[in-house]
C-alpha cells in the first residue's frame, strides 16, 4: 500500500497544479502570449512533434560527440 501512495501522491500534485494552471488561465483570460494554457502546450507540442523530436536527436548527437570529446581529452591528460 505504501508504494501505491508513493507513486500516486506525485501523480495527483501534477494533476491538480495542471488543472489549476488550466482553470486559472481560462478563467481570468490570461492571453496565451502571456502564459499558455497546459491545453494550448500540448495541441502545440502534438502539432510539431515531427521537428521537435527531429531537434531533440540532433542535440542527442551533440551531447553525445561533447562528451566523447571531454573523454578523450580526460585521457589525454591522465
Amino acid at each position: 500500500m505504501k508504494r501505491l501512495t508513493d507513486v500516486l501522491a506525485p501523480l495527483v500534485l501534477i494533476a491538480l497544479l495542471l488543472g489549476g494552471w488550466e482553470a486559472a488561465c481560462r478563467l481570468l483570460a490570461v492571453p496565451g502570449y502571456f502564459l499558455p494554457a497546459p491545453s494550448a502546450v500540448g495541441a502545440a507540442i502534438a502539432a510539431r512533434w515531427p521537428e521537435l523530436l527531429h531537434a531533440a536527436a540532433n542535440t542527442l548527437v551533440m551531447a553525445l560527440q561533447g562528451l566523447g570529446v571531454a573523454a578523450l581529452a580526460a585521457a589525454a591528460l591522465a
